[in-house]
């Protein structure tokens, strides 16, 4: 926000590690939808959601998916990217009543 500039830049580069974690385009085949987020339960997992953990899946540490998912939201915002921003929004709702379960 503070350099325009530096975002212009960057901002192809930043959206693919974005899409990296949580690609939210269906239709993109690079990365995989939402990589570890499961919509169902409502967070993360650091494994990813089918992996061969014979105790189940590991779920993310939730403050570091909602820091991950309030900068999308500032990414978004900044840039002017409506479908990041909503993103981050469904990110971080969603997971916030995941951590209050």
């Amino acid at each position: 926000m503070l350099s325009p500039g530096w975002s212009k830049n960057w901002a192809g580069m930043l959206e693919l590690l974005i899409k990296d974690a949580a690609n939210w385009d269906k239709s993109d085949s690079m990365f995989p939808f939402l990589r570890n987020f499961n919509p169902y339960s409502g967070h993360s997992y650091a494994t990813g959601i089918l992996n061969n953990e014979p105790h189940g899946n590991n779920q993310e540490c939730s403050s570091e998916s909602m820091n991950f998912s309030s900068a999308l939201i500032n990414w978004g915002t900044a840039t002017g990217n409506k479908q990041i921003t909503d993103l981050g929004v469904y990110l971080y709702s969603t997971e916030a009543i995941s951590i209050q379960e």
